[in-house]
């Protein structure tokens, strides 16, 4: 029996191989960072669990490194799968440490931004708008009476409201559910997209948040 056909070329495996290693090496140093902070607030609730989770994000960044994701990385399926539950597992990370350090007021929140630079950076289209998608439907979860900022022109002025989470996501949200069907590139797929990572990050991140708030009462 022959080998199983190979569905890419040699120069993209290698590409997606070195995000890889590139998306590592990211979280890495990102968790080094959290862990500074973590270590520099020690003072404050929950320090000691946040630092074994960054620890732990450490160490498992370092082995997937290490390991032989060729066989992965040329079956699209197979490939797009792995980045997905990696970055699932990011936003979680990332999203962790906002909610046992005070909130969207927390530093912490920056990280937020990790996943979806990353994201544009590697990722093909489909995959890109769910990871964002998925960022945004986590933080309206986990922070539901956040209010975030937005900058509006009023003619030669630029007026700063900050508006409910819930109300500018929700209007976000509905206009991507309008333009499945109606509107621009009627029947894209990244409409869907967009609604499939929201969905899926709004259930990741309301499963996760009992799981946290238990380790956090203990």
């Amino acid at each position: 029996m022959g080998s199983a056909p190979l569905t890419e070329d040699h120069s993209h495996v290698r590409f997606r191989l070195r995000n890889v290693q590139a998306g590592a090496a990211i979280s890495v140093v990102a968790a080094s960072g959290f862990l500074l902070y973590e270590l520099l607030t020690w003072s404050r609730p929950h320090r000691g669990l946040a630092a074994v989770l960054y620890v732990l994000t450490v160490l498992s960044s370092f082995v997937l490194s290490r390991l032989n994701l060729e066989p992965i990385m040329r079956r699209p399926v197979a490939r797009e799968t792995f980045f997905l539950t990696w970055s699932a597992i990011i936003v979680a990370l990332v999203a962790f440490g906002p909610l046992t350090d005070g909130g969207v007021s927390s530093p912490l929140t920056v990280g937020l931004f990790l996943p979806l630079t990353f994201a544009a950076l590697s990722y093909p289209m489909g995959s890109m708008v769910v990871v964002g998608a998925m960022v945004v439907g986590a933080y309206l979860a986990l922070f539901p009476r956040a209010r975030l900022g937005l900058v509006l022109p009023l003619g030669l002025f630029l007026e700063f409201v900050r508006i409910p989470a819930s109300l500018l996501i929700g209007f976000w949200a509905g206009l991507q559910l309008l333009f499945t069907y109606v509107g621009p590139a009627f029947g894209e797929v990244a409409w869907w997209t967009h609604i499939a990572g929201f969905l899926i990050g709004i259930v990741f991140a309301l499963l996760s948040k009992p799981a946290i708030a238990r380790r956090l009462r203990e």
